[in-house]
């Protein structure tokens, strides 16, 4: 079936396959490489236009195809847990996450996603450690690559600092103003972190504000804190 299907030939549909994708013609990408050979190049293209098409079932046997071809090429694992994912079947997904880290520990999305998938299954620690390790393997890529992964940063420190928000709003903040720095225009972003300072802050003034401990020096202190407060609500932060 290859030799009837130089590669001159495959190259020009496979462009020709990227065009109709480049305007969202998924479909008609889809039927553009409708009788090519199944060759790794092909079938790639292929499971990536099923699934832009919501046709996460063919996509799914098409990377099946792509798991026998090439069995340590982690992609094809994390596609296919995409493919889950997408359709918020977390139970599903985190087998074929889990089996992409095995294979490389070091993709970012993909341990972006088991720790959202952990967090959707209410395994909230899990999810933790997942969206650390996110920010950790972020901090040790070369700059190209930060600039590219700098959205799932951003998305993994959110949701390590709204792990975190409730019961430890000092740790939260960190990560909190990364996703804010590196994400600035998902207001979710800001809001969290407004909202975390504000928790902060009134902590502190119950803490000073209860006398146990104190002296009369520390009164002004006291009063500072609260002006810091209420400055910052009437400045409308959320």
């Amino acid at each position: 079936m290859t030799a009837a299907w130089p590669e001159p030939n495959i190259d020009k549909l496979l462009a020709q396959a990227d065009q109709a994708a480049s305007t969202n013609e998924w479909e008609r990408a889809i039927s553009i490489l409708e009788g090519a050979p199944d060759l790794v190049r092909v079938l790639d293209k292929r499971a990536f236009y099923l699934s832009q098409a919501k046709r996460y079932d063919e996509a799914c046997d098409t990377l099946a195809v792509l798991r026998q071809r090439e069995p340590a090429n982690f992609l094809w694992q994390h596609m296919t847990g995409y493919q889950y994912y997408v359709q918020e079947r977390y139970v599903e997904a985190v087998p074929w996450f889990v089996e992409t880290f095995k294979l490389n520990r070091t993709h970012v999305r993909n341990v972006y996603r088991l720790a959202q998938s952990r967090r959707h299954q209410g395994e909230l620690v899990r999810a933790q450690r997942a969206a650390a390790e996110v920010r950790r393997l972020w901090f040790a890529l070369a700059e190209p690559a930060r600039q590219r992964e700098a959205k799932t940063f951003a998305k993994a420190s959110y949701l390590l600092g709204k792990l975190l928000a409730d019961r430890d709003p000092r740790a939260a903040i960190e990560p909190l103003k990364d996703a804010a720095e590196h994400d600035p225009s998902d207001h979710d972003n800001h809001y969290l972190l407004g909202k975390t300072y504000r928790r902060l802050a009134g902590a502190r003034g119950r803490n000073l504000g209860s006398g146990a401990g104190t002296s009369d020096k520390a009164e002004p202190r006291v009063h500072r804190a609260g002006v810091r407060g209420c400055a910052g609500r009437r400045r409308g932060v959320r």
